[in-house]
C-alpha cells in the first residue's frame, strides 16, 4: 500500500504501531520497516497520518465566522501540498543511507591522503587560521573548539574537545600534533581537565608536516556547512601520516584500527617504493618490520603481520616490557635510552651490575618481583591493576601477594610482589596470559568483498541493511546479504581509509602508492601555483624595464594625459604594455626610476627567469617530483623521527603465544570420577593417610543421588588425559582443563569437559606425559577378555567428536586400557581372581579399526576387571627376582596344579601366608588386589608367573570367599606409595602401601577398608611416592 509521511513534522504525520511492535527508536523503527522486505505493510499494523475529517469531530464553536475558517483552510491545504506519498522501505531505506555515506565519509574513516578525519583536520586549520603557531602563545583550549565548532564542525563540543586532547597525549600519537598546557589526561584513564583551564598550540611536526604550503594551492578547498567560510578538503601531508600516527574509527558496518608506525622507518619505505615502484610487500617490511606504539612495549610479528600488510588480514601480539627484580637489588627501570657509544657502553654496564645485583638479592633470599615498565599501548594501568586483583581473589592467578603502582613522573613502574615458594617465570607468564599486558592488536572487523564487475564494501549492519556493491549503494534484504556472504569471500580488514571518497581496504603498498601520487599531485599544485605567480611577476618586470627604457618618452605620454585611464591607454597603445605592465608603471614611485633601481629589476628579471625555467623543468619531470617528495620527507624525519620504541622480539608468533602449559603450575592432582559421568580434579594434598582399615575414611564429596565413585586416578596437571570409553571410542583432553575443585564439590560432567552432546561411560583414563615416545603403544582390554595394542602415536590427534580406537562386537565392552613400551609386560585380572601374565610383545600391533585377539580365558559368568601394564624396568626386575625364586615357583606351579585338578576352592584363614617367608623383604613391585568386600594384599610380581603366549586360563591370583569378587588389581612400586580407596557409596580412605600386608597368590588376604553394610570397594588408586614428595 502507499504511506504518506508529513515532512513538516505536525501531528498529520505521527508513526503509530501496535503496542508489541513499537520501537524504543527511530532506528529500531527504520530496522522494523526494512525487514517488510518490500512487502505491503497491513494497515493494522502500521498507520501513518491521521486524517481529520468533519462529520467525526466536533465544532469547538458554532458562532465562528467564515472569515475566521478560511485561513485555517488555506492552511490545511499548505500542509497537504507538503505531504509526499512515498513507500516506507524506500524512505527508510534513503534515509539510513544518507546517515550512512556521512558516518563513513564525514566522519569516521580518515583520508589515505593527509590521514586524518575531518574533525581532527578542521581542528589544525582552525588552529592554523587562529594563527597559533609554535613559536607563538598558549591559547585556551575552549577558543579553538569555539571556532572549530561555530566555522567548520557543526557537532558536539566534547567530541571536538576530546579529539583535540588526543592529539595533545603523547601516549596516543605517536607524532603529538598539538601541543598542550595543562592536565591532558593520562595513562590512567584520567579524564583531561576542562577546557576552559587548558591551552594549547599547533606543534612544530604539525605545521611542518600537514599545514605548510597550504597558502600555495596545494589542496583543493570547499564551503563549509553554512557556506560562510571554506575549508581544505584535505591538508598538504608530506609524509604518510595515516601510517605515522595511525587511526581508529567506527563508522556504519565499516571499522579501521591503523597502528602507528615510526616516522623514520615510514620514510625509508617510502623512498624504496620510489626507487622500486614494483616493490613487493615483503622487501617494504624491511623497513617497516612492525607497527611502532608511542608507549613502547615488546612486539612479536611474524606471518599474521606479514598477512596484515599484504592482505590487510592479520595481527600483531603487543605486550609489556617486564623483567623480574629482587628486593635488595638496584630496581633500575629499564627502558630509558642512552645515545652514542659512551651512553650504550654505560647501559651495558648498568644491566651487568644491576643483574649481579639481582643475583645477590635472590641467592640472599630476597623477594621477587616482576615489574612492568612500558604499557601496551591504549591499555589502562589503573583498570589493569583492578583487573589483576579481581584475577588474584578469584584464584585464576597463582602466587602473587600484592600489585603496586609505583609510576611517577619520571616513568612506567608498575609491580607484582610475588609469593614465596612461587616461580617469577611463571607468575610473568601468568600475568601475559591472563591480562591486557599482553594483546593481540588486530582490527576491528570490516567486510570488505570482490564482487562481480568491480569492488564495493558490505555493511554488515543489522537492519535495515545498506551497502555498496560495485561501488554503487544498495538496499538490501536478509536473503541478499546472505548471499552475498555466501557468494563472495569476505575479509578482515586491516587498513581501511578514504580513497577519493570511497571506503578502500588498504595494504602496505598500497598505503604508501596513494600518499605517494597525492604528494606527487600536491607538489605539482604547488609548481603551478608558484610557476603562475612568477609568470606575473615576470610580466611586470618585463613592463618596468622596458618603460625604464624609454623613461622619456613614458614620462612625456603620462604627463601629456588627461588621467589616469587615458595614461593607461597612451602606455599600452604607444609603447605596447598589457594593462598589467601599465598599472604597474603609473604606480612606480620616482625613487623606482634611479639606476640602482633598473639594476635591480634586471637582476630580478634573472632570478624571475631562472625560477620559472626550474619551475616548468619540475612540472616537465616526474624524476625530480619525486625527488622532492623524498627530499621534504626525509628533512621531515630527520627533525622530527625518533628511535624506534617498541623493541621487536626474536621470537616465534607461536612462541609469543603462550601455550596453557606456560601458565598452568604442573602439580600433582587426583582426578576423581564417578559413575554417573561427573569428573573433578583436586590436589592429592586433599587427603591425609592413615593407617590401614579406617572406618569410612574422608568423604570425597556432595554425590549426587543413585550416583558412586567410578575411578580415582593421580596425574599432573600438564598430562593429556586419554579417555577410552566402552563402545571403544578415544577422547581427550589435557588434564588442567578439567576444572579443580574442592572435596565438597560435586565435580563436573565429563560430557562437557569433552564437548560432548551425551554422557557416556569410560572404564579407562590414561593420563599421557608425550605422544612422541619411541615404541609407545596403547594396549586395551575388552570384558571378554580380549587384548589389543595400537601405537601411542596414533591418538596424537583426536578430534572433538573422538576417535575409534578398537573394533567390538556385539554385546563385548572396553574394559581397561593402558600403556605400554618395548619389554612390557600384562597382567590381565578376572573377576573370579585369576591372573595372566604375559609379554606384550605377544600381542602384535594393530591399527585403531582392528579388533581384539584372546588375551585370558575367562569363566562363563566372569568378566575381566583389571590390566597392569608393568613398564620395561619393572618387567626386568619381576623376572630376575622370578629367577632368583625358584623354590618359590615351583610351590606356586604345585598350588596352580592343585587349583586345576581340583575346581573346589579351598579355604585359607585371612592373613595366613604361603610356605615362602620373607616376603616383607621385598623391595617390590607388587600387585595390590582388593575385593569388593574390602579384602586385600601385595602380591608380588614375582610370584606371577609369565607365561609365553596369550589366551591362557591363567594361574590363581587371589581366594575369595563366597559372593566376595575381585575389584581390582593395581601395580605398587614402593611401600612409600600412598593407596586410595573409594567405595560405591562415595566414601574414600587413604593408607600407606606398607600398611597391607604381602601375602602369595593363593592367600585371601587383610581388611583394607571396613565398609557400611551393603557398601562395596568401587575403585582403588595409587598415589606414587614421588608425588608425595613434590606436595611437601
Amino acid at each position: 500500500m502507499k504511506t504518506q509521511a508529513a515532512l513538516c513534522g505536525s501531528q498529520s504525520g505521527l508513526l503509530r504501531l501496535p503496542r508489541a511492535l513499537r520501537p524504543a527508536s527511530c532506528l529500531e523503527a527504520l530496522c522494523l520497516s526494512q525487514l517488510s522486505s518490500r512487502q505491503p505493510i497491513p494497515q493494522d499494523v502500521l498507520l501513518l497520518r491521521h486524517k481529520a475529517s468533519s462529520s467525526n469531530s466536533k465544532r469547538r464553536s458554532s458562532v465562528a465566522t467564515a472569515a475566521a475558517r478560511q485561513p485555517a483552510a488555506a492552511a490545511a491545504v499548505a500542509v497537504e501540498e507538503r505531504i509526499e506519498e512515498k513507500e516506507l522501505h524506500v524512505e527508510a531505506s534513503e534515509a539510513y543511507l544518507a546517515y550512512a555515506m556521512s558516518v563513513i565519509v564525514g566522519r569516521a574513516l580518515p583520508d589515505v591522503r593527509d590521514g586524518l578525519k575531518p574533525v581532527h583536520r578542521r581542528i589544525l586549520f582552525a588552529m592554523h587560521e587562529l594563527g597559533i603557531s609554535h613559536s607563538k602563545p598558549f591559547k585556551k583550549c575552549a577558543r579553538v573548539v569555539g571556532e572549530v565548532l561555530g566555522k567548520y564542525h557543526p557537532h558536539g563540543d566534547t567530541a571536538v574537545y576530546d579529539a583535540l586532547v588526543r592529539l595533545a597525549q603523547d601516549f596516543s600519537m605517536q607524532l603529538p600534533l598539538v601541543s598542550g598546557q595543562g592536565n591532558f589526561g593520562s595513562l590512567d584513564d584520567d579524564p583531561p581537565a576542562a577546557m576552559r583551564y587548558t591551552e594549547c598550540r599547533l606543534s612544530s611536526a604539525a605545521e611542518e608536516l600537514l599545514l605548510a604550503d597550504l597558502e600555495a594551492d596545494t589542496v583543493e578547498f570547499a564551503t563549509t556547512f553554512d557556506a560562510s567560510q571554506e575549508e581544505p578538503l584535505v591538508l598538504p601531508a608530506k609524509v604518510p601520516h595515516l601510517l605515522v600516527n595511525g587511526t581508529q574509527g567506527i563508522a556504519v558496518g565499516i571499522a579501521t584500527k591503523i597502528p602507528p608506525h615510526n616516522l623514520r622507518e615510514v620514510v625509508a619505505a617510502l623512498r624504496a617504493l620510489v626507487e622500486q615502484p614494483d616493490i613487493s610487500t615483503a622487501q617494504l617490511m624491511r623497513h617497516i618490520p612492525a607497527p611502532d606504539f608511542p608507549t613502547g612495549g615488546e612486539l612479536i610479528v611474524g606471518t599474521e603481520t606479514a598477512a596484515a600488510y599484504e592482505t590487510g588480514n592479520g595481527s600483531v601480539v603487543l605486550r609489556a616490557t617486564g623483567h623480574i627484580e629482587y628486593e635488595g637489588s638496584s630496581g633500575k627501570k629499564r627502558g630509558s635510552s642512552t645515545k652514542g657509544k659512551k651512553g650504550a657502553a654505560a647501559a651495558a654496564a648498568g644491566e651487568a651490575a644491576e643483574g649481579a645485583a639481582a643475583a645477590a638479592a635472590a641467592a640472599a633470599g630476597g623477594k621477587a618481583l616482576v615489574v612492568f615498565t612500558e604499557m601496551p599501548y591504549q591499555v589502562c594501568k589503573a583498570d589493569l591493576v583492578q583487573r589483576i586483583a579481581e584475577l588474584v581473589e578469584a584464584k585464576t592467578l597463582d602466587g602473587i601477594a600484592d600489585v603496586r603502582d609505583e609510576s611517577d613522573r619520571t616513568g612506567v613502574r608498575l609491580v607484582v610482589e610475588v609469593k614465596r615458594g612461587f616461580s617469577p617465570e611463571l607468575v610473568l607468564n601468568q600475568l601475559y596470559k591472563n591480562t591486557r599486558l599482553q594483546l593481540r592488536f588486530a582490527p576491528r572487523i570490516a567486510s570488505y568483498t570482490l564482487c562481480a564487475g568491480g569492488t564495493g564494501i558490505w555493511c554488515a549492519v543489522q537492519s535495515p541493511r545498506v551497502a555498496l556493491v560495485n561501488g554503487v549503494p544498495r538496499s538490501l534484504t536478509l536473503k541478499a546479504c546472505l548471499q552475498h556472504f555466501l557468494d563472495f569471500r569476505i575479509t578482515t580488514i586491516y587498513n581501511v581509509a578514504l580513497v577519493n571518497g570511497v571506503p578502500r581496504s588498504l595494504t602496505l603498498k598500497a598505503c604508501l602508492q596513494h600518499f605517494l601520487d597525492f604528494r606527487i599531485t600536491t607538489i605539482q599544485r604547488r609548481a603551478q601555483h608558484r610557476l603562475g605567480k612568477a609568470t606575473a611577476r615576470m610580466h611586470l618586470v618585463d613592463g618596468l624595464l622596458a618603460a625604464l627604457a624609454q623613461l622619456d618618452e613614458v614620462v612625456q605620454a603620462i604627463r601629456a594625459a588627461p588621467d589616469g585611464a587615458a595614461a593607461r591607454t597612451a602606455l599600452t597603445s604607444r609603447f605596447g604594455l598589457s594593462g598589467a605592465q601599465a598599472e604597474a608603471v603609473l604606480g612606480m614611485t620616482l625613487r623606482r626610476l634611479t639606476g640602482l633601481e633598473a639594476g635591480k629589476l634586471r637582476e630580478e628579471q634573472q632570478q624571475l627567469a631562472a625560477t620559472i625555467t626550474d619551475l616548468q623543468d619540475l612540472l616537465a619531470s616526474q624524476q625530480r617530483q619525486l625527488q622532492v617528495v623524498l627530499t621534504e620527507a626525509q628533512a621531515v624525519a630527520d627533525k622530527h623521527g625518533t628511535p624506534r620504541r617498541s623493541r621487536i622480539v626474536e621470537v616465534s608468533p607461536e612462541a609469543a603465544q603462550l601455550s596453557e602449559e606456560d601458565v598452568v603450575p604442573n602439580t600433582p592432582s587426583l582426578l576423581t570420577v564417578s559413575s554417573r559421568g561427573f569428573i573433578k580434579r583436586m590436589p592429592s594434598a586433599a587427603w591425609e593417610a592413615q593407617k590401614r582399615g579406617g572406618k569410612a575414611g574422608k568423604s570425597v564429596g556432595k554425590l549426587r543421588d543413585n550416583d558412586a565413585m567410578e575411578e580415582v586416578l593421580t596425574l599432573m596437571a600438564h598430562d593429556t588425559l586419554l579417555f577410552l570409553s566402552a563402545r571403544g571410542r578415544a577422547h581427550s583432553v589435557k588434564a588442567y582443563r578439567v576444572p579443580e575443585a574442592s572435596r565438597a564439590a560435586s565435580g563436573s560432567a565429563i560430557s562437557q569437559v569433552l564437548g560432548l552432546p551425551a554422557p557416556e561411560p569410560f572404564p579407562a583414563l590414561l593420563p599421557v606425559s608425550s605422544f612422541d615416545e619411541q615404541g609407545a603403544t596403547l594396549v586395551m582390554a575388552t570384558s571378554a577378555g580380549g587384548i589389543k595394542r595400537t601405537p601411542l602415536a596414533a591418538f596424537s590427534s583426536i578430534q572433538r567428536n573422538g576417535l575409534a580406537a578398537i573394533k567390538l562386537p556385539e554385546g563385548e565392552q572396553l574394559a581397561a586400557g593402558g600403556l605400554a613400551a618395548e619389554g612390557s609386560t600384562v597382567v590381565l585380572a578376572s573377576s573370579d581372581g585369576m591372573l595372566a601374565h604375559f609379554a606384550a610383545d605377544c600381542v602384535r600391533c594393530s591399527g585403531r579399526a582392528a579388533g581384539s585377539m584372546k588375551g585370558i580365558k575367562i569363566k562363563p559368568g566372569q568378566h575381566l576387571v583389571a590390566m597392569a601394564v608393568l613398564p620395561p624396568d619393572v618387567a626386568s626386575q619381576v623376572k630376575a627376582q622370578a629367577a632368583a625364586a625358584k623354590k618359590a615357583d615351583a610351590e606356586e606351579a604345585a598350588a596352580d596344579a592343585e587349583a586345576e585338578a581340583d575346581d573346589s576352592s579351598i579355604l585359607q584363614e585371612a592373613g595366613s601366608s604361603s610356605p615362602r617367608s620373607g616376603r616383607d623383604e621385598f623391595t617390590g613391585p607388587w600387585l595390590l588386589m582388593v575385593s569388593s568386600r574390602g579384602v586385600g594384599k601385595r602380591v608380588p610380581l614375582s610370584e606371577v608367573p609369565i607365561k609365553v603366549g596369550r589366551g591362557l586360563k591363567g594361574s590363581i591370583g587371589m581366594k575369595l570367599d563366597a559372593g566376595d569378587s575381585l575389584a581390582m588389581a593395581l601395580l605398587v612400586h614402593s611401600k612409600d606409595d600412598d593407596v586410595v580407596m573409594a567405595s560405591r557409596q562415595g566414601l574414600m580412605a587413604r593408607c600407606r602401601a606398607a600398611d597391607v600386608r604381602i601375602l602369595g597368590r593363593t592367600a585371601k588376604g587383610v581388611k583394607v577398608l571396613a565398609l557400611n553394610e551393603g557398601d562395596e570397594v568401587q575403585t582403588v588408586a595409587v598415589v606414587p611416592a614421588e608425588h608425595k614428595t613434590a606436595l611437601a
